[in-house]
């Protein structure tokens, strides 16, 4: 070891105090690091595993391949791994659920078993075409019965559609206008039953069962397969292109994709990575401001003592090379703790709250944890770098003044050209020791600086973080929209409504009756009277549908029980007994819409969602269009704008032969086309859709008035991309009619599977015929997508919790030492007769300075890094800016508390010490 080195090791013992605080900020960093690396390490590795348990361990999917085709799938290097399965056909289930009436029976290979959501729940897996396992769903929700050995005598055939298509799992049964052929006989064994499997739809007409696949695939039999690429985000497009041709239908497995680096979205993808990046650059900051306070907090110690070492021939090399070991030595004793520490405190994290991720996302396994070794190279890393550039500023400065500027210190103390003055209100509040105090910082600026600076930072973490959590919870639930009530029961007919009613009430405290109507219209909103969020949304309507010019009707109506509707209005801070009071019931308008626009931007796939107000507030009157009239011979065919935009000419109802046209082209009508004697030729259509020399009609309107616009409606009614309107019950003008219509029932419940039960004890004990298929149970369908975002809060608030833990850390790692530095000072001060209360009021304006200071800074960087996370988040989902207003309240607040404390903290030891001792020692 070099005297150099020596020289620094013995500085560094001298300076306990501060090289101690410096091996604690090491120690925080790396546990920090380390403890987030490691814990986005294992939340990898537990969301993968239970993507893959969910839906499947597969990337894509093909259906309709040729046996031909799978052969070159499994033979393609990119491929990881490949799935096989057959559809064998439907045969009739006997379920009580009129919309899930099959029996979907699929034949699967071994390695589908294995890598897709079979999870046996008894019995065993089939061992030969024979043998079949059962979803346990067409029990629980068909309410058929079958026990292990039943022997299964199937009639299986092909669903086809009035049209001849075939139809499959993805196209939901369509009752009388679809047929099931007999295409063969088979007689199954059934040797198990297993959980409803995560690959069939919610809206899949049969229950899927299964049996084994024989071999070797047969020619002229068409298989589908569900395929894990190697590399995905590099070799999936390519493959798929390759493939092109050789299958009827792909689906993406978008969860599992995600978690491999690919997003079937380019926006979504753009917007995670962003967010990563913003993520990281956050912690990234929080790491520096920790380690770099307690390196820049002692520069005039530090320059010093490199200009006495320069003064006896030390070389600017010399003095380099000396600042870069005391950083390796720093490194070597804090960073090996840091990563025990941040290691340790995360595996017990996770040994604790492992089963909460369990219950959040219904998964039959906790979260476990695991340690990467690229996790703890990049905890290394990181810190390793943030402790040599932390040490490297101070030397620099150092080395660029003289030897004797530096052991005088003459750029750290400055008296400046002009006197620091006080104001009487000043000294009122903080006497002759807060003008000193204040005199002391004029001159001595560059010890207050690092102070005030890892302040600021660690308020722009803070909000930051929340503003970083704000959005992304924002875009979760904007991309997994979450319905409105829990249990559903549709067609109740409205003779019995009351007695259902009075007993349901006994139970339910949120309830919601719906008539079932077809009072639905196009509104046509001036520009004048619509928000910006929904010209925005129009406008990228038209950008993904560029070409089309129809217009669908946009408006529905909706009647719901009085209770219901009062309900509404009070929640929404609307007078629900001047409204009943009233001598006209006008209709509400629910002035809320979402909807998700696919478009394509040069080559890339987007998906974004848009939430919308329709009107401005203050709008009491819309324009509806009339009914289209009628025109012997023709049928209408829709609404298009004349021009060639969307809102460019007129709107206009346009027509088409009532009669499909003669194979010569000709109409088989008579040629009186229209009421009016106009004679119409026979053409196709336009490249906007629109029907060429076809009867047109203009769309006339008429006002109709509400009464008011709403936020948020009763259970059952969603925002959706069209506008409605709710009316209550008692609007309702045709009592004959209302008591010949049906209904739907939306409930509310905590507990949606005892709510189940209570339904069906109100049917019973109210003597009401009860049809189980009726009966549905949303919260098991949205489950998966309320966990999703449960997740992502979860995240985001211990997220928020450990730039809290940074911040405070860093607050009063910076405070204390900030004033461990100057203990000589105040000694000296104390030496000439100042009181602890003369020290307290010199605290309380130093206090007030760093506050004040830190937040002139902290808050317009905090806004633009706010701004940054809103740009990302913008990508998937349409929002406007808006700042964590609630995290900035308390950041303000946070900022005078903690450094109080500290300062509390820091001047109890001072004034526990003898001055003489303090005066007499420089080290600290």
């Amino acid at each position: 070891m070099n005297i150099m080195n020596k020289v620094t090791l013995q500085a560094m013992k001298k300076n306990r105090v501060r090289t101690i605080v410096t091996i604690i900020g090491i120690i925080l960093s790396a546990a920090m690091f380390t403890a987030v690396t490691t814990f986005c390490s294992s939340m990898y590795g537990y969301m993968r595993e239970y993507f893959a348990y969910d839906k499947g361990d597969y990337h894509v999917s093909f259906s309709g391949c040729s046996s031909e085709t799978i052969d070159k799938i499994k033979a393609d290097e990119r491929v990881s791994k490949a799935a096989v399965a057959k559809p064998v056909g439907y045969a009739e289930a006997g379920s009580n659920n009129a919309d899930k009436p099959y029996l979907y029976v699929l034949e699967a290979d071994e390695s589908f078993m294995k890598n897709m959501p079979v999870h046996l729940t008894n019995g065993r897996l089939p061992e030969n075409e024979n043998e079949i396992i059962l979803p346990a769903h067409l029990q629980a929700n068909g309410g058929v019965s079958h026990k292990i050995g039943d022997r299964l005598k199937l009639t299986l055939g092909r669903r086809v559609a009035e049209d001849g298509s075939e139809l499959g799992q993805n196209n939901p049964y369509s009752y009388d206008e679809e047929k099931l052929t007999a295409d063969r006989i088979w007689e199954y064994v059934v040797v198990g039953f297993y959980e409803r499997p995560g690959f069939e739809e919610m809206i899949a007409p049969g229950y899927t069962a299964l049996s084994l696949l024989s071999e070797p695939l047969r020619e002229g039999e068409t298989y589908d397969a569900y395929i894990l690429m190697k590399n995905p985000r590099k070799n999936l497009d390519a493959f798929a292109e390759r493939l092109s041709g050789s299958f009827t239908e792909a689906s993406y497995q978008a969860s599992l994709l995600t978690m491999d680096g690919y997003s079937v979205f380019n926006n979504y993808s753009n917007m995670l990575v962003r967010l990563a990046a913003i993520f990281c650059v956050l912690i990234f900051i929080g790491s520096v401001s920790l380690i770099y306070s307690a390196f820049s907090i002692s520069v005039s110690e530090r320059t010093k003592q490199f200009g006495l070492l320069a003064s006896i021939g030390a070389t600017r090399s010399q003095i380099r090379r000396s600042v870069l070991f005391e950083a390796f030595a720093l490194c070597v004793c804090g960073i090996p703790i840091g990563l025990f520490v941040g290691i340790g405190g995360m595996g017990l994290t996770l040994w604790l709250c492992g089963d909460l991720f369990k219950s959040v996302l219904d998964a039959p396994f906790g979260m476990s944890f695991s340690v990467s070794w690229q996790a703890v190279a990049v905890a290394v890393a990181v810190a390793v770098l943030t402790v040599f550039v932390s040490a490297w500023i101070p030397s620099r400065r150092a080395m660029k003044i003289s030897p004797i500027e530096a052991i005088r210190q003459a750029r750290d103390v400055n008296a400046g050209k002009k006197n620091v003055r006080c104001s009487k209100l000043f000294i009122r509040l903080f006497g002759a020791e807060g003008m000193l105090a204040k005199k002391y910082y004029a001159r001595s600026r560059k010890k207050y600086r690092a102070t005030i600076a890892s302040l600021a930072m660690s308020l722009v973490l803070f909000i930051s973080a929340s503003g970083f959590c704000m959005y992304l919870t924002k875009s979760a639930e904007d991309a997994f929209t979450e319905k409105s009530y829990d249990i559903g029961y549709r067609d109740l007919s409205a003779q019995n409504y009351t007695e259902f009613a009075a007993g349901a009430r006994e139970y339910f405290d949120e309830i919601t009756f719906c008539l079932n109507t077809l009072d639905n219209s196009f509104v046509y909103l001036p520009e004048g009277d619509t928000t910006a969020e929904y010209k925005a949304y129009t406008k990228a309507q038209r950008s993904a549908h560029e070409g089309l010019l129809k217009v669908e009707q946009n408006c529905f109506a909706y009647y719901i029980d009085d209770a219901a509707f009062g309900r509404m209005l009070t929640e929404n801070g609307i007078d629900a007994d001047a409204y009943f009071a009233a001598e006209e019931k006008l209709p509400v308008m629910l002035n809320s819409g979402y909807d998700v626009v696919y478009s394509q931007d040069n080559g890339e796939n987007n998906r974004r969602t848009y939430n919308y107000s329709f009107v401005s507030d203050g709008v009491t009157t819309l324009m509806r269009a009339k009914p289209a009239p009628q025109i012997d011979g023709y049928i209408l065919d829709g609404m298009f704008w004349s021009g060639n935009e969307i809102g460019e000419g007129v709107l206009q109802y346009y027509y088409w032969p009532a009669q499909e046209e003669d194979a010569d082209g000709g109409s088989s009508s008579d040629g009186e086309n229209s009421s009016d004697g106009e004679d119409f030729g026979s053409s196709g259509i336009d490249s906007f859709g629109r029907p060429i020399d076809r009867p047109v009609r203009p769309v006339e309107y008429e006002e109709i008035h509400i009464a008011a616009t709403v936020k948020t409606a009763p259970a059952g009614i969603d925002s959706g991309r069209a506008m409605k309107l709710i009316l209550p019950f008692s609007a309702f003008k045709d009592q004959k009619a209302f008591n010949e219509g049906f209904m739907n029932v939306y409930i509310c419940a905590d507990d949606p599977d005892k709510a189940e039960n209570d339904v069906k004890s109100v049917f019973e004990t109210r003597g009401i015929e009860f049809a189980p298929q009726r009966l549905y149970n949303r919260a098991e369908e949205e489950r998966t997508v309320s966990n999703m975002i449960i997740l992502v809060k979860v995240f985001s608030y211990g997220f928020i919790a450990l730039i809290s833990l940074i911040s405070v850390a860093n607050v009063f790692n910076t405070v204390s030492t900030n004033v461990a530095l100057r203990r000589r000072d105040y000694a000296m001060l104390r030496s000439l007769g100042m009181t602890n209360r003369g020290i307290n009021r010199m605290m309380n304006y130093e206090c007030l300075l760093y506050g004040t200071r830190s937040l002139l800074f902290g808050l317009p960087l905090s806004v633009g890094m706010t701004y940054l996370c809103y740009l990302s988040a913008a990508e998937a989902a349409q929002m406007s800016f808006t700042m964590p207003w609630t995290a900035v309240a308390i950041a303000v607040v946070s900022v005078f508390m903690v450094v109080f404390v500290s300062m509390l903290y820091s001047t109890s030891r001072l004034k526990r010490e003898n001055p003489v001792d303090a005066l007499k020692d420089e080290n600290i």
